[in-house]
């Protein structure tokens, strides 16, 4: 990626945005459970770890989790975005279906 200071650097990018869904939550654990993680050794990367955990922080990681969520709390899933709005008025907990 150069020198645009993705995943190793301060810069958020579109790698990042790419990688954490998978790599991200591998390392965390929270990717096909903790025995993917220990397979792969991912304790022993802890730039990889401080790099997921990091991002996991973001708001732009933590709302794009909500969206099209179709399981656990409530407050956390969002199934249509339409409008920067919707993650304060329309997630499932505040809208109600038939």
């Amino acid at each position: 990626c150069g020198d645009c200071g993705c995943v190793c650097g301060a810069a958020y990018c579109v790698v990042d945005i790419a990688r954490w869904p998978l790599y991200g939550r591998l390392a965390l654990g929270r990717q096909y459970g903790k025995k993917a993680g220990a397979f792969l050794s991912v304790s022993d990367y802890s730039n990889v770890i401080r790099w997921a955990t990091q991002l996991e922080q973001r708001e732009a990681v933590i709302r794009g989790q909500m969206v099209n969520r179709t399981s656990g709390d409530l407050s956390g899933q969002l199934r249509e975005r339409h409008s920067q709005k919707d993650f304060e008025f329309n997630t499932e907990d505040k809208i109600s279906r038939p």
